[in-house]
């Protein structure tokens, strides 16, 4: 945790909070700083651009400063240049070819069964073997090892694939297994779907499964044998680490496009880790030859040619470049497709950081409401064409001595200042919020976080929502984004769904990721306009701490700030105080190292003693 009141640290951060945290502190900067999956900048998305703009920021500040790129994948270093920076760069390439991919191509669609890709020959061979298997859940049953990771692109696949290969699959007779069932089931409910494929030896990972299971069925995943299956989405490419000998590919896409030869690569390396390999007691020198299968059904794209895609991503001998598409680097290549959204991005660095942009010639915000909206990363409407008529607004507020201290007056505020201003192409999930019924929507999300609801308590108000509107309009359509079947009028997606002909067990497997998704949405998106209204003091404190952590209470914040939940934070405040040594001014926290047992007896949740003892 980031202490201004340090003269130094060493701090783990996303460059999401780090842009936050330069904000706070304007003098603040760093001597050196380390990227991690250093090639993801490389791409055209508004986590990579934010990435550019936190090093831009950071070598403004410190001319010095000394940056580390780790990636595995980079064929030309220098495509690491952030624009409006100096530092140079000199590359170190370790070349090798200890460990040797033998890659498997499974044809379901054309009932060819198996066959051998060579990437060194470039040649696919026959297998004599020939066991006619009909679907993917039979090809991972036949051929898994002892621990598998299996790949699927959308959430929406992973789980509906989970619950096929449970379904083939007998039950693990584990102690653990069922402790873990019974926590779980305690924290959430019991027939959330997780429950039924853990039973059966497997566990998914994606963006929507709450962030304490999702930890604690990584650990289990870990420690119990019995636990053989993780089907995962890129979520797994993000430097999650986890012991396999085998991985499955069912799906050739990432997000809309086709894996990458990178993003290829990556996700095969994340099996027979070295540390596996050449691990004392476990170790085995076979598995420098992992075994990957790509199966070829109804989940890779209907375009799709498996063996041209494995080729492409495979073969050693192709010459493979980078593709720079982030504008803010400065090896990309500016069109007049593209320049429009370089003038945005280096009006939006400069305004936040003056003086990056040599020459700059572009806009610059002429209000307090609109140095507040760059401060805070605002960047889904055009801040300079409207900053006029948003600081009129707030004049009069202000002049009103308005101060929010509740959800409705909040989400009326954002929508009058910010919603109208979007553009039709708009972020769809912002410009939802020019209903009234989205605004009562997340009025009630944002009154649950003040009442501090517990996970299980929130599924079950989510599910009673939904049954209201049913009552009220038998053909109601309820916003769940990804998890959508039903495209409303004027849209391209399907982000809807009835609730008609749908179960109980249904709604509250469609409340857990959907409560995960919205608070998501709150914590990355709706907060930045919290931000900006806290800082034209236009919100009470006392309720915009609540709603920021769900608590004004400045010890549980504290924890907050240390990396637990509010649930946990509050459990240790109300039953653990005197284990806990909290210092509010410093936002530093020593916990006895008897809280673990003491939790242990209690009998508390194994989730939540697991998170706390990772804090500690």
């Amino acid at each position: 945790m980031y202490n201004p009141n340090d003269t130094s640290c060493l701090a783990v951060l996303t460059q999401e909070r780090l842009l936050r945290i330069f904000k706070k502190d304007p003098s603040l900067s760093f001597d050196c700083i380390i990227v991690d999956e250093a090639h993801e900048i490389l791409e055209e998305n508004s986590r990579s651009r934010t990435l550019a703009n936190v090093i831009i920021i950071a070598q403004k500040r410190n001319p010095d400063v000394a940056f580390k790129f780790l990636t595995p994948f980079l064929t030309d270093s220098k495509n690491l240049k952030a624009r409006y920076t100096t530092y140079d760069i000199e590359g170190f390439k370790v070349t090798e070819y200890i460990k040797t991919e033998k890659y498997y191509l499974y044809d379901l669609r054309n009932h060819t069964g198996l066959k051998l890709y060579d990437q060194f020959l470039n040649r696919y061979l026959p297998l004599s073997e020939n066991r006619n298997l009909g679907f993917e859940e039979d090809v991972v049953k036949a051929y898994s090892a002892g621990k598998n990771i299996i790949y699927l692109n959308k959430p929406t696949d992973i789980e509906k694939f989970a619950l096929a290969l449970a379904d083939v699959l007998p039950e693990m007779d584990s102690e653990m297994i069922q402790t873990a069932c019974d926590n779980i089931s305690n924290y959430l409910q019991p027939q959330y779907n997780l429950l039924a494929c853990l039973r059966k030896g497997i566990i998914y990972h994606h963006g929507s499964v709450p962030d304490a299971i999702r930890i604690y069925i990584e650990d289990l995943y870990k420690k119990d044998d019995s636990v053989k299956y993780v089907i995962t989405s890129s979520t797994l490419l993000s430097g999650v680490n986890l012991p396999a000998e085998r991985m499955f590919i069912l799906d050739n896409k990432r997000g809309r496009s086709n894996l990458s030869h990178d993003s290829f690569k990556n996700l095969v390396g994340r099996v027979c880790r070295f540390s596996e390999i050449f691990n004392d007691e476990t170790g085995n020198l076979q598995r420098l030859e992992p075994q990957i299968y790509l199966v070829f059904g109804k989940y890779f794209a209907q375009n799709a040619n498996c063996e041209s895609f494995l080729r492409n991503v495979a073969k050693v001998e192709q010459n493979y470049k980078d593709a720079v598409d982030n504008v803010l680097l400065s090896e990309a290549k500016i069109t007049t497709m593209n320049e429009e959204e370089l003038r945005h991005a280096s009006e939006f660095i400069e305004n936040y950081e003056n003086g990056v942009v040599e020459d700059y010639q572009e806009r610059y915000t002429s209000t307090v409401s609109g140095k507040a909206c760059i401060m805070n990363g605002i960047t889904e409407l055009d801040i300079f064409a409207h900053e006029a008529a948003i600081q009129q607004q707030v004049n009069g507020y202000q002049s009103e001595n308005l101060k929010i201290s509740d959800s409705n007056t909040l989400l009326e505020t954002i929508y009058e200042l910010f919603i109208q201003y979007l553009p039709d192409n708009g972020a769809e999930s912002l410009k939802r919020l020019e209903n009234q019924e989205a605004r009562n929507f997340y009025s009630m999300m944002f009154e649950w976080r003040v009442e501090n609801k517990s996970y299980a308590e929130m599924i079950n108000l989510f599910v009673g929502y939904w049954q209201q509107l049913y009552k009220k309009d038998k053909n109601v359509i309820v916003y769940v984004g990804k998890w959508g079947d039903v495209k409303r009028s004027g849209s391209n997606v399907a982000r809807y769904t009835k609730i008609f002909g749908k179960d109980r067990t249904q709604l509250i497997n469609l409340a857990i990721v959907r409560i995960k998704e919205e608070q998501d949405f709150i914590d990355n998106t709706l907060i930045k306009y919290v931000e900006v209204l806290y800082d034209l003091e236009l919100i009470e404190d006392n309720f915009y701490a609540r709603i920021k952590y769900g608590t004004d209470d400045e010890r549980a914040i504290c924890l907050i700030k240390n990396g637990l939940s509010l649930s946990s934070a509050v459990l240790l405040i109300k039953k653990y105080n005197s284990y806990l040594q909290i210092n509010v001014s410093s936002s530093t926290v020593v916990f006895d190292d008897a809280l673990i047992s003491e939790m242990k007896k209690e009998n508390e949740n194994q989730i939540l003693i697991y998170e706390v003892q990772n804090c500690m």
